[in-house]
């Protein structure tokens, strides 16, 4: 017969392991990525700019500062921008006036992201890890309110891994037109191409097919007769998104994320193909991205195509894991 305390111990064991786990808020599933540096890390807190209640402020915009993550701890978890579990630094801004906002990371050696929240960090405004291109650097937009903080976190992937960044922070001018439905961009005539940079916009439209957290662009057009509508992106330096509506917000017709008939590298451009619009009926298409993604993009709309069906897709159902 076993020992009661042997007994007991064996169940101990066991249950240690649950009863001490992480809360949900911060496990983080840990991906298969190799490590090349290690650094010491200090509790949490201890460094000034490690959590919330001790972040860097920032006085005013513009603003540049050049960090690095080395010695910080995990505090904060990107969400859907993927399991950053490495060390992460904070930065706090509380604008006077109505502002629209850009940070950005470009350049950093490592993998990192920036997460926005507002007021505490149960209120996440954007987050985003691929903005700079296809490069693992980002950038992302929004629109700040005046009187509340800001809370700007530069994030790591790997906790074996850290650097240095250099984190830009500025007020975003106001775009002329494309920043809405109300102000949408007019399409004159089929075919229409135009190249714009869309982290020159803020994110505004919510596209069933991907995560809401990328800057977008509205384009308006009116069909005088029957038409066959092709919209693509391909060519866009970003993991591009499109989204087609007619009328309005409440009415989306076809959203569409990755296209693999655009000759593109990555296969991250997107396509909608054989949307039938009808004469004298508004339409609107919505130039957007993954994750937060922004950067120069390639719309070209043409009637050279046949009507099809259109499909529709939940963004988990065509983003199923972390790229």
């Amino acid at each position: 017969m076993l020992d009661r305390r042997l007994v007991l111990a064996m169940l101990l064991g066991c249950a240690l392991p649950i009863l001490f786990a992480p809360s949900a808020v911060h496990a983080k599933r840990v991906p298969p990525r190799p490590t090349s540096a290690s650094h010491p890390v200090t509790r949490a807190g201890e460094l000034p700019g490690d959590v919330i209640g001790n972040a860097f402020v920032v006085p005013a915009l513009p603003f540049t500062v050049s960090g690095s993550t080395c010695g910080f701890t995990d505090d904060y978890l990107s969400d859907i921008c993927g399991p950053f579990y490495g060390g992460d630094v904070v930065y706090a801004y509380t604008p006077a006036t109505d502002e629209r906002f850009t940070a950005s990371a470009c350049g950093a050696p490592f993998e990192c992201s920036l997460t926005l929240f507002e007021d505490s960090e149960l209120n996440r405004v954007a987050c985003n890890v691929w903005g700079c291109g296809f490069t693992d650097s980002p950038h992302l937009t929004a629109r700040l309110r005046a009187g509340h903080t800001y809370y700007v976190v530069v994030d790591t992937w790997d906790r074996e891994v850290c650097g240095d960044y250099t984190l830009v922070l500025a007020v975003q001018p106001a775009a002329a037109a494309g920043e809405s439905f109300a102000d949408a961009i007019p399409v004159p005539a089929l075919p229409f191409t135009d190249a714009r940079d869309s982290f020159d916009f803020s994110r505004d439209i919510d596209l069933e097919c991907v995560p809401p957290s990328s800057p977008d662009v509205v384009y308006r057009f009116v069909p005088a007769t029957d038409v066959c509508l092709r919209a693509s992106t391909c060519g866009s330096d970003y993991d591009t998104a499109l989204g087609l509506f007619e009328g309005g917000p409440l009415g989306p017709i076809a959203c569409n994320d990755d296209a693999d008939s655009c000759p593109d590298e990555w296969g991250l451009s997107s396509l909608l193909d054989g949307a039938l619009l009808l004469a004298g009926h508004e339409y609107f298409v919505v130039v957007s991205g993954y994750e937060g993604s922004g950067g120069t993009y390639v719309l070209q709309l043409a009637s050279d195509c046949q009507v099809t069906p259109s499909r529709r897709s939940s963004w988990g159902q065509l983003k199923a894991h972390y790229r």
